[in-house]
């Protein structure tokens, strides 16, 4: 049951995919596209962003066919109910997980980077429980959260690139394609795993003021997304080159650490963490209200409430399962394969089946 006051508007919903679709996955963004397509890889990233657009217009035409229901609860119409609660189940249980693995990679870099001496269990903990009490009041205070901190991102941004010019080097990007156009696409596709923040739009539609508004808020999304990652992932390369980007742990934070404005301020890379923690904590917030959102629903409760300090102690176990760091990004290659099936494979196998069986209608045919 949505609450009057429970909504959020199509700008909130904007900064809540981009929010939900960078992570910690910023901060080694560069890595991973300059191994698979070296200089090329800000061609990947307009290709899987294509991509994504795509999956975003199907998710959203889904979703405009059941206006006043979620993913979990339109998929038992589509399908049937067993057959649904089994696709619901499996969602939720991704969202846990990916709320898991964001909760570890966030405590990750904290205890490597700021917390040395801090046991990560404490750093996990701390988050979570701060997390839990802001979503026990439900979707429209953690939109408002995600909307006041979001203008962190883009400022920490300029800041980098503006200083980060100056040891530049864009002979670094060059040659283009010099081996073909089949690594970029292979990179394409690994960056497209990393989507799984186009999922807000199967559950948060309904909770919007204007679901019309959906399609246009994701492109928007998409297309902020990736200016962003295009010109972290140029100035990147442009100061490390290609081969140390690639071999960097956090590409990110190396960059940070040798940015320096004039002779008086030297530590960017501490005010660049403490933007960057600061931002994170909305994703966390995001997939973690998803989780406990998906999970009430299942077992029909009328509020996501009551589901969300029970998950806090599962997604703290989980979050604590690897045992380092390479561990956890094993883990994570697992989830994001799950997910390019879940966010985009099974929404377009239920459009098709509801467009056939002549199921749902959009809210335009509802008042007509």
């Amino acid at each position: 049951m949505i609450r009057d006051n429970d909504r959020v508007s199509s700008w909130q919903m904007t900064v809540i995919v981009i929010s939900a679709i960078n992570a910690v996955g910023i901060l080694v963004l560069p890595r991973k596209l300059a191994d698979g397509a070296g200089p090329d890889g800000w061609l990947a990233l307009i290709m899987s962003h294509a991509v994504a657009a795509v999956a975003i217009v199907m998710i959203v035409k889904l979703g405009s066919r059941f206006v006043d229901q979620t993913f979990i609860e339109y998929a038992q119409v589509i399908v049937g109910r067993p057959l649904g609660l089994l696709i619901g189940g499996s969602i939720a249980l991704a969202w846990l997980f990916l709320t898991a693995r964001t909760t570890r990679q966030f405590g990750d870099v904290i205890k490597m980077f700021l917390l040395d001496r801090t046991p990560i269990e404490v750093i996990l903990l701390s988050f979570l429980l701060l997390a839990a009490v802001l979503l026990r009041h439900g979707v429209e205070p953690m939109a408002r959260l995600v909307e006041i901190l979001f203008p962190l991102f883009p400022a920490a941004l300029v800041i980098y690139a503006v200083f980060g010019i100056i040891e530049a080097d864009f002979s670094n990007l060059r040659p283009v394609l010099e081996n073909g156009i089949t690594p970029v696409i292979k990179a394409a596709g690994e960056d497209l795993l990393s989507f799984q923040g186009i999922g807000p739009f199967l559950m948060l539609l309904p909770f919007m003021v204007r679901p019309e508004r959906a399609k246009k808020a994701g492109l928007i999304a998409l297309s902020f997304n990736l200016l962003m990652r295009i010109g972290f992932f140029v100035i990147t390369v442009a100061i490390l080159g290609v081969q140390e980007t690639a071999h960097e742990i956090w590409p990110g934070l190396a960059i940070a650490k040798i940015i320096q404005v004039g002779e008086f301020f030297e530590r960017v890379d501490a005010v660049f963490m403490a933007i960057w923690i600061t931002v994170s904590f909305t994703t966390l917030v995001v997939y973690y209200y998803l989780s406990s959102l998906a999970i009430s629903q299942l077992v029909r409760f009328r509020t996501p409430f009551p589901v969300v300090l029970p998950l806090l102690p599962v997604i703290y176990v989980v979050s604590l399962i690897p045992t380092n760091i390479i561990e956890a990004s094993n883990y994570s290659d697992i989830l994001d394969m799950a997910w390019a099936v879940s966010v985009l494979i099974v929404p377009s196998g239920l459009l098709l089946i509801a467009t056939i069986r002549g199921l749902g209608r959009t809210k335009q045919q509802a008042e007509g």
